[in-house]
């Protein structure tokens, strides 16, 4: 049993845009057909805006925080959205065990980090889960673009590690690489929904353990033509739609997802040799066949993404320099007495 949970409205609306898709039913088919349902997605925040949500059931749905934020949610403030969540707890947990059929074998967390009820009620409600349930827990993480403003930023560099701690697995994403190429915020928010949706489709049960006890990243990409290279495919993968400021020769592997009619690729032991000479790390292949299928999906997992390349730097370097220029206030102040 597969249970998707967002917490927050960007990891909520992930969740709904995930029923819209259908992923959800394709997952169904392949996971344990026999069951009715093996996989169930829950929505926990703050806001209001939970309601206008669409595609996921009513009753898998629970909006927290009414007395202290009046359906307004917690904004940046992460400290809030960590202490509702915690004080609620038991709401949220009563609403999950009401959907639970039977033990789940992973729970999958969707968050935006930079808000308040994502960045700081997922830890909360995740440890929670692995304690109750027993389970494994995976963690789908959207870091903020720089237009989203200086505090979602500081807010998602300062809890990153905590969040992270909290689940046994994390897939990260990040909006400002989308910004970067031109996009604007709400265009940034589609491609990467977008690209979780093309991912959650193409694979099964087994593959997203291979996310536990690491720190990944992902890339999705439906190609046009009926004749790729591995390699060309990897390579517009990583420039187009591999959405993390990271570099690849600190990866411990790659790994290489089809699934559709296969005969549409070729050059895999010639892929395999560029990515070893290009990056330094192994390629590793995961293929769904459907012979007589006239399309084909493909999609990455980059495996071992520690090193952010920096990407809260400027955040970290501005928060030294307001400190260093606090201590410098605090000793004229001292000199002044004396």
């Amino acid at each position: 049993m597969l249970y998707l949970v967002g917490v927050g409205g960007a990891g909520s609306k992930i969740v709904d845009a995930l029923y819209q898709k259908n992923v959800v039913k394709k997952l169904i088919a392949r996971i344990q057909s026999h069951e009715q349902n093996p996989i169930i997605g829950v929505a926990i925040d703050t806001s209001e805006k939970l309601k206008t949500l669409s595609n996921i059931p009513e009753k898998n749905i629970v909006l927290i925080g009414k007395s202290r934020v009046k359906g307004h949610g917690t904004g940046v403030d992460v400290g809030l959205g960590r202490k509702i969540v915690t004080e609620e707890l038991a709401l949220a947990m009563n609403k999950l065990s009401g959907v639970v059929k039977e033990k789940p074998w992973l729970v999958v967390f969707f968050a935006g980090l930079g808000g308040g009820t994502g960045t700081g009620g997922t830890p909360v409600v995740a440890k929670k889960v692995k304690e109750v349930y027993k389970t494994k827990t995976l963690g789908v993480f959207v870091l903020p673009s720089a237009g989203e403003g200086r505090v979602y930023t500081k807010n998602a560099s300062e809890n990153l590690e905590s969040v992270l701690s909290s689940v046994d697995g994390s897939i990260i994403l990040d909006n400002n690489v989308v910004t970067d190429k031109g996009e604007d915020i709400i265009s940034a928010h589609k491609h990467v929904n977008q690209l979780i949706q093309g991912f959650f489709r193409m694979i099964d049960e087994s593959f997203l353990e291979r996310c536990l006890g690491e720190r990944t990243s992902i890339a999705y990409y439906k190609p046009s033509s009926d004749h790729l290279s591995i390699k060309d495919a990897v390579e517009t993968m990583l420039r187009d739609s591999f959405y993390l400021k990271f570099e690849l020769v600190s990866a411990d592997k790659i790994v290489f997802v089809a699934r559709g009619n296969l005969g549409y690729l070729y050059g895999h032991d010639f892929a395999q040799g560029w990515a070893q000479n290009r990056f330094g790390v192994e390629l590793e292949y995961e293929f769904y066949d459907e012979p007589g299928s006239n399309s084909l999906e493909l999609g990455l997992l980059v495996v071992g993404t520690k090193d952010l390349n920096g990407r809260f730097d400027e955040v970290k370097e501005v928060a030294g320099k307001k400190e260093a220029s606090d201590l410098d206030d605090l000793l004229k102040d001292i000199d002044s007495i004396f």
